[in-house]
């Protein structure tokens, strides 16, 4: 037998979204099949979109360059594998 899971539909519509709001639609599309999600598994390229996401003037949303960045989002630890 074969499993495969559910192709990732966002739950809601937001224009342009960034990694970011990718990860938090995946999130509530799983909250909302009663799930409670206790961490995130990336492709390391995928992580590094989350962390070279800027602002409109240009400054990082999630990582600055000169210190540690944990790798969390919404409260969730991110583990990378490839």
């Amino acid at each position: 037998m074969q499993t495969a899971a559910t192709a990732f539909v966002a739950p809601i519509v937001i224009a342009t979204p960034t990694p970011i709001d990718t990860l938090r639609l995946a999130i509530d599309q799983l909250e909302v099949a009663n799930y409670d999600p206790n961490g995130i598994v990336l492709h390391p390229n995928d992580w590094a979109k989350v962390e070279l996401t800027k602002e409109s003037t240009g400054g990082y949303i999630k990582s600055d360059p000169a210190l540690a960045n944990v790798r969390t989002l919404w409260g969730l630890g991110a583990i990378l594998v490839t």
